[in-house]
């Protein structure tokens, strides 16, 4: 079960605003929580003041916050407010260009994604409406690699699919630079190669019958680069949101998920919901998996 009080949303004036602002409310409205729409000022970042401000009205069931920050970055003006306000969630969109025109993947939306100590809900921009609904999530897609990061991602997906009545896919990827040292296989991998991926694949079935329950859908084992895989996938299925922790590792410590996390971030066909390795969970209570019966 998910707990979300406050949803931060950086103020972009432009698509990237309006596509976060556009997925932020219908959360704010599930869980009562209070909207904090954050315009962030920096000495080196320029604002265009013909920009148009693509929100509508804010709706009268929603506690809307409105704040401006400064500091010596925009990232870092962020950043601070969402830990002086104990922000439960970040949502913010990618690939702006204007209001916030350095808002891009590998400035500050990265920062935020990478440094926040709160889950991050990170969101492409698009040309629609900021008033228009945010799409349906009917599918999930979890990047599993058997760490207790990763672990903890299906627990948010199996609480968002419960949310948007979906189903929840696990996806491992076998990275063939790391089989011999990871998987125990030896020098002669490419001989063990099923064998490797007869165990990944009957590991994650249990993994999704521990922990996803009901809302299991399709397990995939891969044999690939870890980001270009799971971005193949997610195109492939049709994922409406792609739910991956950061700095998740095998049990031998190689596969790390938290660069991979990025490179998704930054291309994926969706949604992405970041959960970090550190700082607040948002899961109020371990709970058991819904059962066939009670779903």
């Amino acid at each position: 079960m998910l707990t979300i009080r406050r949803i931060l949303v950086p103020s972009d004036c432009g698509p990237c605003g309006a596509a976060a602002y556009r997925h932020a409310l219908p959360l704010a409205r599930r869980f009562g929580a209070e909207l904090h729409l954050v315009h962030a000022d920096a000495p080196t970042f320029a604002v265009e003041d013909d920009d148009p401000v693509f929100l509508p009205p804010f709706p009268p069931d929603v506690r809307v916050v409105q704040a401006e920050v400064s500091g010596e970055g925009v990232a870092e003006a962020l950043l601070d407010y969402a830990r002086a306000h104990d922000v439960d969630l970040a949502v913010v969109g990618t690939h702006g260009r204007r209001g916030f025109a350095h808002l891009l993947l590998g400035s500050v939306a990265e920062r935020v994604v990478r440094e926040a100590a709160c889950p991050v809900l990170a969101v492409h921009a698009c040309d629609e409406d900021a008033a228009a609904e945010a799409p349906a999530v009917r599918r999930i897609l979890v990047p599993a690699d058997f760490s207790e990061h990763s672990d903890e991602a299906a627990r948010y997906a199996r609480a968002l699919a419960d949310l948007h009545d979906a189903e929840v896919d696990l996806l491992h990827v076998v990275d063939a630079t790391f089989i011999p040292d990871v998987y125990g296989v030896g020098m002669l991998w490419y001989e063990a190669m099923p064998d490797v991926v007869g165990r990944c694949r009957g590991a994650l079935s249990e993994t999704a019958e521990d922990l996803l329950g009901a809302r299991a859908g399709a397990v995939h084992v891969e044999v690939g680069s870890p980001a270009t895989t799971v971005l193949d996938v997610a195109a492939h299925t049709g994922a409406d949101l792609i739910v991956m922790a950061t700095h998740g590792r095998t049990g031998l410590k190689r596969f790390a998920l938290g660069s991979v996390a990025e490179r998704v971030v930054q291309h994926a066909p969706c949604p992405v919901f970041v959960v970090k390795s550190f700082g607040k969970s948002l899961l109020s209570e371990p709970s058991a998996p819904a059962t066939a019966d009670a779903a």
